[in-house]
């Protein structure tokens, strides 16, 4: 994110209505964005008015902490409002590329990264059979308590920095994107055919392979394995959740932003699927 009046990052806040079960839905969002402007003492870039009733505000104001946050504010016509720090999107993970950090353990590197606001280090591994045992790979996810920087300097190098993408949250019993398997409500799934489970343990599915999120969005080409990384449904989800990270975006608007990019004649979800595959394929 590009910076602006020498300040480096953004700095997103939610304001939320107290002693009322409305919320700020009826008040104007000018009269919040004036009211903020004046006790962060910097400019707001937008105000957006979220469904549970909360505003979302992002603001470039400078040395802006928890600290100086004012608990309650108050709005035209006596509305008490409360203003805090967001959770997380004030905070976010980057990966990072160092051999010279294989042999360090993740306390190790936490301690030295500390300086730079890092407050939690994972490294990433991979599973060798021969010998069997897990392989440094060198990547290193970094989760910052801030906004993460391009870069860092660590032991008199420059280390670049990549925003950290998970893969789409896929529901291990019926195979769906979009939400973890505690909540499934829906059968099991098949993983050759995408169908209700109806093997044995042991049996493997003589069916046609079939991949169920394709199938149920009505998607051209969905007869591949559920967990083929060539899968369009994967490749847009996957696509989607990158918006969402680096623009901070919701998914409503991360989807919005991915819509206005594809050509006029391939505004349908259907159509940017069938170039995605065929582009991986």
């Amino acid at each position: 994110m590009a910076a602006r009046s020498g300040i480096p990052f953004p700095k997103y806040l939610t304001v939320s209505r107290l002693n009322s079960r409305i919320g700020l839905q009826r008040v104007m969002v000018e009269h919040i964005c004036n009211a903020l402007e004046n006790i962060c003492c910097g400019p707001v870039d937008f105000c957006q008015k979220l469904s549970n009733g909360t505003v979302l505000v992002k603001t470039w104001a400078a040395n802006l902490s928890a600290a100086k946050l004012p608990q309650v504010c108050f709005l035209p016509n006596n509305i008490d409002v409360e203003v805090k720090e967001h959770r997380s999107l004030n905070q976010g993970r980057a990966v990072m590329h160092s051999y010279d950090l294989a042999k360090h353990s993740e306390a190790e590197i936490l301690q030295q990264l500390q300086e730079h606001n890092v407050i939690s280090v994972r490294k990433i591994t991979r599973w060798r059979q021969q010998p069997s045992k897990k392989h440094e790979t060198g990547l290193i996810i970094l989760h910052f308590d801030t906004y993460p920087p391009p870069s860092i300097q660590l032991n008199g190098k420059i280390i670049r920095l990549h925003p950290y993408v998970p893969t789409p949250m896929r529901c291990r019993n019926c195979l769906l994107f979009g939400h973890p398997t505690r909540d499934c409500q829906r059968p099991s799934a098949c993983l050759n055919c995408g169908y209700a489970k109806h093997l044995n343990i042991g049996e493997k599915c003589s069916r046609n392979q079939a991949c169920v999120n394709c199938r149920t969005r009505k998607v051209p080409h969905s007869r591949h394995h559920t967990l083929d990384r060539t899968c369009p449904t994967f490749i847009w989800e996957d696509q989607i959740k990158a918006i969402c990270i680096i623009s901070r975006v919701s998914r409503r608007r991360a989807i919005s932003i991915y819509n206005s990019q594809l050509p006029r004649d391939m505004s349908h979800f259907s159509e940017a699927a069938r170039l995605s595959y065929l582009k991986a394929s």
